[in-house]
């Protein structure tokens, strides 16, 4: 989902508002494949399967097992996080799930340095 590489890449951009409300419950880096649990918390796919504990690392809730409707509703969620456009003289907040027609109508020097700046260093 180009989405999610889109908030990886520019997690630096995420507006503070929505900063934190998608990070694992165990990395506490943004959430890559979600998963929401019956007590509300997110986990990274990975991080959820290589936890061994029954209880929740949070709120020590038991987890039950996940519902993949709740993991797709995070997955829309995601769609909703706003990027502060780090393009010069921009700085829009853009919805992650539409980022990327966002940044296609600057020109493409813009887009270079900025894939120099964001992706590379």
């Amino acid at each position: 989902m180009a989405f999610i590489e889109d908030l990886q890449n520019f997690q630096a951009f995420i507006i503070p508002e929505h900063k934190n409300r998608y990070n694992c419950c165990i990395c506490f880096e943004l959430a890559i494949d979600p998963f929401k649990a019956n007590c509300g918390c997110i986990y990274c796919r990975n991080c959820l399967f290589a936890y061994e504990g029954a209880l929740c690392p949070t709120n020590q809730c038991h987890l039950e097992p996940l519902v993949h409707e709740d993991c797709i509703s995070v997955k829309a969620d995601l769609k909703n996080v706003k990027i502060r456009c780090p393009i010069d003289n921009c700085h829009k907040d853009v919805p992650c799930g539409s980022y990327r027609s966002h940044f296609m109508n600057w020109p493409e020097f813009l887009r270079e340095r900025l894939y120099r700046v964001v992706l590379v260093d």
